[in-house]
Parts: C-alpha cells; structure tokens; sequence
C-alpha cells in the first residue's frame, strides 16, 4: 500500500489559504489529516467514486475542484471517520503552456501553409484530454507580414508534428488584419476549443502552422523578452455542462 502523505506537508501546494487554515485548525485540534491519490472510476454531476492507491474499492468523495472525469488521477484529503475531499489533480486537468524561446524566421511565402519547426519551441505542443473533456486553447502570437498589401492570415493547429501539415484541423483562426500594423511584429490573442468524445484520454504532439494570404511576401513569427509566443492548453469544463455551447466544437 502506498504511504499516506502528510497534509500539513503538501497542502499548500493544492488548496487555497482558507483551507489551509482549516487543516492548521485541525492540527491545533489533535485531528489526523491525511492526503492519498486515487484514481477516479465513476464521476457524475451529482456523485463522484474513486479508488486509493492501493486499495480495490470505489469509495464515494466529495469533488472540491469541479468536473472530474473517469480515469483522472486526483489528490484527497481523507478525514477520519468517513470524509474523503478531492482537492488537486495530477497531469490531466493541469494549465500546460508552450512557448518559443527566440526569433523564428520567415515561414513562406504567400498562400503557402508552413509549420512551425520543432526547434522553434522551448517545448514543443502536445494535448492530453480526458474522456468527456473540452480544452480551452489560448494563443498569443507576435507575428509580423512581409508585404503590407495583405490583409488575412491563416492559423491553424492540427495533430501531428513538424514539419508535417497533414494532420486532422483541429483549431482554425483567419484573422482580417490592419496590415499597417504587421510589418512590424505585433502581438494577437486567439481562443478556440476542443472536445473529447472518444470515450477515452486522448494524447497527441501539436503543429502549429501559420498561412499568409496572397499578395504577402512571407509571414514570420516573432518572440523576446517583451513579445510573446505561446500557446495555452486549459482543462475547461465537461461537455455535458452547456449541451448548446458544446455542441459545435471540434472534435479530437
């Protein structure tokens, strides 16, 4: 059986400030607190069952991180004689950022689609989403044109790796630009998200990859210490949550 871990220990690493003094409260008390990893079996809006480390049966708990999804591996604070609180997960579920760490070069020329090359990233993207998942993807991206006749650009994310631009679409953004502006580079938001409705985690590398429209010369993409490049993946919610707003999300 895996050793239990000490609250006081981990705690602030996994629960907010008004928690934690209540686990400080506990301890003044003379209460036990521990906290165990498990691994969740059944997750419902209303119910939530999960096995210990070590243990064979699914035990009810209570989330106090929102949504969780079958397969998630989670932290719980289990209180004696009976209460057993999710508070944290592992992997899954996390904030994970990708980013370029210097000056990347021209990309192509115009109508051309181009990905962003391995070496460009400090780490290069990849996803993972939970069965039942979506993903809020966030992209701040410091981009600059070669020609100031144009006026569209073509982003695009697919899975897969470069310099491969042949797998599945699976975020798509065609901003109209003031050209003006981006003969010089200059930093845009982008949002989109994904969804999971295989049934089962989803794992794949990324390609970011990037068009201009005609009449550019090329497009390039920039970073340094004060323009950003990077990209946000964010666990979001469950699709079940708002059947109308998930209904027209790509599918991964």
């Amino acid at each position: 059986m895996q050793p239990e871990l000490e609250i006081e220990q981990i705690a602030p690493e996994l629960i907010g400030t008004g928690a934690q003094a209540v686990v400080e409260n506990a301890k003044r008390l003379g209460l036990t607190w521990t906290i165990r990893l498990a691994t969740v079996v059944d997750a419902t809006i209303d119910a939530v069952t999960a096995i210990y480390d070590g243990d064979t049966v699914a035990i009810g708990m209570t989330s106090m991180i929102g949504s969780v999804f079958v397969g998630q591996r989670v932290y719980v604070i289990q209180v004696p004689p009976s209460g057993n609180f999710i508070v944290g997960f592992v992997g899954m579920g996390s904030v994970n950022t990708y980013a370029i760490a210097n000056q990347i070069g021209t990309l192509g020329s115009a109508g051309a689609e181009a990905a962003f090359a391995s070496a460009s990233w400090a780490r290069e993207p990849s996803i993972t989403i939970g069965p039942g998942r979506i993903t809020r993807v966030i992209a701040e991206l410091s981009l600059f044109i070669g020609s100031a006749t144009n006026s569209i650009l073509t982003l695009r994310i697919r899975k897969g790796s470069p310099p491969s631009i042949a797998g599945t679409q699976l975020l798509y953004w065609q901003p109209d630009l003031n050209t003006a502006a981006f003969t010089t580079a200059t930093t845009k938001a982008f949002v989109g998200y994904i969804k999971n409705t295989t049934g089962s985690v989803v794992t794949s590398p990324l390609v970011l990859t990037i068009a201009a429209g005609v009449g550019a010369a090329s497009v390039s993409g920039y970073s340094d210490g004060n323009l950003p490049f990077n990209i946000t993946f964010e666990d979001f919610a469950d699709v079940t949550d708002d059947p109308i707003f998930t209904a027209g999300l790509v599918t991964v």
